[in-house]
């Protein structure tokens, strides 16, 4: 469906947020009601991959693409520029992955 998926606190949790998660869960569960944690969410492995395919993203995902093949090439493009140039490569990335634009519907299913 691509909906946001709400991991349960029982063993199917553990199977999508994985145990780490699922054992802060259990944990949190057990805690008397004066002990207090942080609010948090997990974000299931693929997310990532799925929010990139979202046609929301279609401008930028060619870029992305372009520069982590060129990263995991050793490729700076023939400018010789070295780690100078890796790291520009790798601040476009962080740029381009905070122009990202939320799947339709991402919004709609976290306020359900």
């Amino acid at each position: 469906t691509g909906g946001v998926v709400l991991a349960a606190a029982d063993g199917a949790g553990a199977r999508v947020a994985g145990a780490k998660s699922h054992n802060l869960v259990q944990l949190r569960a057990g805690l008397p009601g004066w002990v207090r944690t942080p609010p948090s969410a997990v974000v299931p492995f693929g997310a990532f991959d799925r929010a990139m395919a979202a046609r929301e993203n279609d401008g930028l995902r060619k870029e992305f693409t372009e520069l982590c093949e060129a990263l995991e090439k050793g490729d700076d493009g023939g400018s010789g520029g070295g780690r100078d140039k890796e790291a520009e490569m790798l601040g476009r990335l962080r740029a381009l992955v905070g122009d990202m634009a939320a799947p339709a519907g991402l919004e709609r299913d976290l306020a359900a």
